[in-house]
């Protein structure tokens, strides 16, 4: 069976099957039939393709934007391996500002930390490091934003409303809270 149309719309929506149905185009999709083998070979392209947008010359907006699609993709196709992927990536990650940074520390707070204690506990207290260097930061007046995010008026009330050290004690004490349990 040619899967060709199917494959386009799959690739057209990042594997997505919440935007597909998002867009209502769920049901053209889902009436090809696409074997689940099949399918997940279409999810590895599209996972390795973000490896390698990665691993190019981006500017600080492309690399937030393919670490968060990566996130995504890698959560809704059941895989496990978006902490490995920023791990691979730490150096990228360096380069990120200081906002970026953090969104990147709330999705893992939220939705990227490994349930075994062994690899659980070593997240955390990088995290709590990071999260203090960022108090720092912002005690000094030096936590940086990419302005692309004014750019795109994308900048949350609490950094806009000077309530900067409130979010950041508020995560940092979700992870010593997480910390301590495990």
């Amino acid at each position: 069976m040619d899967y060709t149309e199917s494959k386009k719309l799959f690739f057209e929506y990042g594997g997505s099957k919440f935007g597909m149905w998002h867009e209502r185009v769920i049901e053209k999709y889902e009436s090809f039939s696409v074997p689940r083998e099949l399918e997940q070979q279409w999810q590895e392209e599209i996972l390795d393709e973000l490896r390698k947008r990665m691993k190019s010359n981006s500017t600080i907006e492309e690399k937030t934007t393919i670490i968060h699609s990566y996130i995504d993709r890698s959560r809704e196709f059941g895989k496990k391996d978006a902490l490995d992927f920023l791990k691979e990536n730490k150096e990228k990650l360096q380069d990120l500002d200081d906002f970026s940074q953090l969104v990147i520390i709330e999705q893992i707070i939220g939705r990227l930390l490994p349930e075994e204690p062994e690899r659980r506990k070593p997240v955390i207290e990088k995290c709590i490091e990071k999260l203090r260097e960022m108090l720092e930061q912002e005690a000094n007046g030096k936590f940086v934003i990419d302005e692309s995010y004014y750019e795109q008026g994308q900048i949350p009330d609490y950094l806009t409303d000077g309530k900067l050290k409130e979010r950041l004690d508020c995560i940092l004490c979700e992870f010593l809270d997480k910390k301590n349990g495990v």
